[in-house]
């Protein structure tokens, strides 16, 4: 529901739908720490959660969202080193992190983010180099690395 309305344009009942969301999973992953998927769900969450405080220019919240869902996923991807989905479930986030720091015009913060995916995703398409997904993504953080360079 709260993609549909996202989708819609309508941020204020996405960001709703989202918070009740949030307060489900995080039920369900308090209640399993050790539910690895709940962990993965909130991580998921608090993101979707944050690109819509970012869509609303609510860049704080935005960024206090990103980093809880990064820490989760984070958690996660240490904890599992050779499961390629939560290593590129990391990336995201680091993703995430890096669009609402430029946002907040904190360069060097994005571009240090924007490297630390970039380092997953290329270790990630080492492995995998017919991953058409994983080589985009390696793709346009080699982009955003190399435009965050050239403009400061």
């Amino acid at each position: 529901m709260a993609t549909i309305q996202r989708a819609q344009g309508d941020l204020a009942a996405a960001l709703s739908s989202f918070q009740i969301s949030l307060g489900i999973i995080e039920r369900l992953a308090k209640s399993e720490p050790g539910n690895v998927g709940w962990q993965r769900d909130l991580s998921f969450t608090l993101n979707r959660l944050g690109e819509v405080q970012m869509a609303q220019n609510n860049l704080a919240d935005a960024l206090t969202s990103f980093q809880r869902g990064f820490s989760t996923i984070e958690a996660i991807a240490v904890g599992t080193p050779d499961n390629t989905g939560f290593q590129f479930d990391l990336t995201i986030s680091y993703a995430e992190l890096a669009s609402v720091l430029r946002k907040m015009n904190e360069p060097k913060k994005a571009l240090s983010a924007l490297q630390n995916g970039q380092s997953i995703i290329a270790r990630l398409t080492e492995l995998a180099p017919n991953n058409t997904r994983w080589t985009q993504e390696l793709a346009w953080f080699n982009g955003q690395i190399a435009e965050l360079k050239s403009n400061n």
